[in-house]
């Protein structure tokens, strides 16, 4: 793993996670009734959602055919609730995947600024937490906040207002198809994340160009898949 003082400095933030679903319409539609977002963008490919372009969103994208993924190693997404507004309990999907909710008080002043339902963390499952966290301290330049032998977390920015993955040490539900895709983080100069991580050594899956991003794709701890994104241009309408 390279040393994580070596890649590039600048602003880091969780950007989205990518799901896989069966129907993203119907998928989509459910997130729309309980929260307060809406469909960024919506191609052949994938449907964005989120409560606005600049913050954390959630990227549905179509499962194989024939099969219907669970949460599997993706325990729940975290979505923020602004200062002052009741925190709803959490809510278990059907395929297994839990929305929690937390106040923009806990996540410091900075969070002031977030959209009401914003992507502010995600809780994954992993049989060892904290050396899951140390990869991705060492290897993606995150921070570890909390390292025991049953939960972990890593800031993926400079704060926790920039996102925090935590780990948690439970089982995988059987089944074979997981709805994680990967997990997108917002990086400055994505070309410069590509340069280190081959400068180190480290095995890239793939680097794409868009007209809105481009992006290099690499495997994290517990084989999931992290992508280092930087945003041409705003994609789709507010």
């Amino acid at each position: 793993m390279p040393d994580h003082q070596h890649l590039p400095r600048g602003h880091r933030a969780l950007d989205h996670v990518a799901i896989r679903v069966a129907d993203r319409d119907a998928f989509a539609d459910q997130l729309l009734e309980l929260l307060d977002v809406h469909v960024i963008d919506r191609t052949e490919r994938f449907t964005l959602i989120g409560p606005d372009f600049e913050h954390g969103k959630v990227t549905l994208l179509d499962a194989s055919p024939g099969t219907a993924p669970t949460a599997r190693q993706l325990v729940s997404l975290v979505l923020v609730e602004p200062s002052g507004r009741t925190v709803q309990p959490p809510v278990t999907l059907d395929n297994g995947l839990v929305l929690t909710f937390t106040s923009a008080d806990t996540l410091g002043p900075e969070a002031a600024q977030l959209p009401r339902h914003a992507l502010v963390g995600i809780a994954l499952r992993s049989d060892d937490p904290a050396a899951a966290a140390a990869g991705f301290a060492a290897a993606h330049g995150m921070q570890v906040i909390a390292q025991g032998p049953d939960v972990a977390a890593v800031e993926v920015g400079e704060g926790a207002v920039d996102g925090i993955i935590t780990l948690v040490r439970e089982e995988l539900p059987d089944g074979d198809a997981g709805m994680l895709d990967h997990v997108g983080v917002l990086v400055e100069d994505a070309a410069a994340w590509r340069d280190a991580f081959e400068h180190d050594g480290d095995p890239i899956d793939r680097w794409v160009e868009a007209p809105h991003s481009r992006a290099v794709f690499v495997p994290g701890p517990d084989d999931v898949l992290v992508e280092f994104v930087e945003q041409l241009v705003p994609m789709g309408a507010n």
